[in-house]
């Protein structure tokens, strides 16, 4: 039965905070200060450093607005230019302490409330934030800059309406602001309209055509359109404008990989980690292309890494998960995604992959409940309908399974393990030209899907049709040699049509590929049996006996085995 793992894709995406307005009241950055009773000396180191902060020296700048406070520590304006440039080296704590102290001097400066807000905001403290920006409004509604900002508050608190509200008063207020088009289209991405979203990003472009978070955000608007040329063009784009740029290699990246070019994408991820080692998301989806490449080992190393950093990053443990499951630890796989459902409850891809994990390990109940969960959060969700399926025809419950797999073609015609899986259930039924209907639909949409050729081999040898069956089983181990299940089948239907020592040659080459393969040491034991070596097959159907008795649900299976077991003693 086809079973889907789901991995994520994580896209970094560049949100345009309304940057630190410095002094924009009184003297602020854009002139000298005029006092009455300290005359020139506090003047003269806060102008002095003005000019350092405008060149860029913020050290030297910190310590002129320090010396111009010991002369003058009433100056509400040197203390807000001594937070803008705490700020912009990093100290928040510092930054916050000295606009409060300039507000406490000068309550009503629309500008420092705005910038205290944003101090706050970059601290994770939302409601204060809020609060900031909307005290600004209070004092002056038209300020554009509280308006993109408090937007850019609310979409972070998850109020997707507030801020495109935000967004669009910004806008009335001045049509060509930068920053409310760009995060206006964020928002709209948000809700899903990506086309909206576009035509914010390509006014925001047409405004500063060299803003490289614009044509960042822009190129993941295009990939989620599916124009990957396009997205790819802007990710360029953004790299060129800037190449020390973190987030365009990251989503230039995920356009490659999208288009299967999984070595570029690597080759993108690397050079996103080379600017910045602790990016998470470059680490999870480096991780991601890796386990598609097979290399199981990096993807692991990658997906660590990340939840070393940062042990709450929704899509790592998920992946994780994935990879260790792809490397036969259903213990480890499990843990992950039961990490990754602690950190999101609601993850229909992680109670999927549980369903997938515990399924594997024989426990069908808890599958089931994993994916009927999936399905609750989202109905439509083929996957989880065919997984579902998959488990309740292995429970005994054929009808069940028959409507799950119909439930995901309905939602997914050409999807071809639906096909085959609906195939499987109508042959446990009886149907056998339904299930030849299946199978073949399948292998019309996908010639290549070996599942698909085996399990018409099955349903042509229940029709009698050996012929028609070896040349299934053949056709699947020309497209994979490595199949055990086409290798034990081709040697039943060898066994069926005489070719015994075929069909030896055939269980072995099963049983060298899957040692713990029941079906191949029972056919094997059967055609020993008949070549009249029965000490071997006895050997062969003690080993088959062994398997089944540690797995749960076989009970007639060992029945069967320990009549043929005795049979040869």
């Amino acid at each position: 039965m086809a079973r889907r793992l789901v991995c994520y894709f994580v896209l970094a995406v560049a949100l345009a905070l309304f940057s630190f307005a410095g002094c924009q009241s009184g003297a602020g950055l854009n002139g000298s200060v005029q006092t009455e009773q300290k005359s020139e000396n506090d003047a003269d180191h806060y102008n002095r450093g003005v000019a350092l902060h405008r060149k860029g020296d913020l050290d030297g700048a910190i310590v002129e607005y320090r010396s111009a406070l010991d002369l003058n520590p009433n100056n509400a304006d040197v203390h807000t230019s001594l937070a803008s440039a705490l700020a912009a080296k990093g100290d928040l704590e510092g930054a916050l302490a000295e606009y409060r102290t300039a507000l406490r001097l000068n309550p009503n400066d629309v500008a420092v409330h705005n910038n205290l807000g944003t101090a706050l905001l970059a601290k994770g403290d939302l409601d204060g934030a809020l609060a900031e920006y909307r005290t600004a409004l209070r004092l002056n509604p038209n300020d554009v800059d509280a308006h993109t900002n408090l937007g850019t508050a609310l979409q972070a608190k998850g109020d997707l309406d507030g801020a495109l509200a935000e967004f669009s008063t910004a806008l009335g207020l001045n049509p060509n602001d930068h920053a409310a088009h760009t995060n206006l289209g964020t928002v709209l991405k948000a809700k899903g309209d990506l086309d909206g979203a576009l035509a914010e990003y390509r006014t925001a472009l047409r405004l500063n055509s060299n803003d490289v978070a614009v044509h960042t955000n822009l190129g993941t608007a295009l990939q989620a359109k599916g124009d990957l040329e396009g997205a790819l063009a802007e990710f360029h784009t953004a790299l060129r404008l800037n190449p020390n740029h973190v987030a365009a290699p990251l989503n230039l990246g995920t356009a490659l990989a999208a288009q299967g070019d999984l070595d570029g994408a690597i080759a993108e991820y690397r050079t996103a980690l080379r600017l910045n080692p602790n990016d998470v998301d470059a680490r999870n989806n480096l991780g991601t292309a890796l386990l598609a490449k097979g290399d199981l080992d990096g993807a692991l190393a990658e997906y660590r890494t990340a939840l070393r950093l940062n042990p709450n990053h929704i899509a790592a443990p998920l992946n994780l998960g994935i990879a260790l499951q792809a490397k036969g630890d259903l213990e480890g796989a499990i843990a992950e995604y039961r990490t990754a459902l602690r950190l999101n409850p609601n993850d229909v891809a992680a109670h999927n992959n549980l369903g997938i994990a515990l399924k594997a390990q024989g426990d069908l109940n808890g599958a089931i409940a994993e994916y009927r969960t999936a399905l609750r959060f989202n109905p439509n969700h083929v996957a989880a309908h065919n997984n579902l399926g998959t488990a309740l025809a292995a429970q005994g419950d054929p009808d069940g399974a028959l409507a799950e797999f119909r439930t995901a073609l309905r939602l997914s015609p050409n999807d071809v393990a639906a096909h085959n899986n609906l195939g499987s259930a109508l042959l446990t039924k009886g149907d056998l030209d339904g299930a030849l209907v299946e199978y073949r639909t399948a292998l019309r949409l996908n010639p290549y899907d070996v599942d698909a050729h085996t399990n018409l081999g099955i349903a042509l040898k229940a029709q009698g049709d050996l012929d028609g069956t070896l040349d299934e089983y053949r056709t699947a181990l020309r497209l994979n040699p490595n199949h055990v299940a086409a290798h034990t089948n081709l040697g039943n239907a060898l066994a069926a049509q005489g070719d015994l020592n075929e069909a030896l040659d055939e269980y072995r080459t099963a049983l060298r590929l899957n040692p713990d393969h029941v079906a191949a040491h029972v056919g094997l034991g059967v055609v020993l049996q008949r070549l009249g070596h029965k000490a071997e097959a006895k050997g062969e159907f003690q080993q088959a006996l062994k398997l089944l008795e540690r797995a749960p649900g076989t009970q007639k299976k060992v029945e069967t085995v320990r009549q043929q077991l005795r049979e040869v003693e």
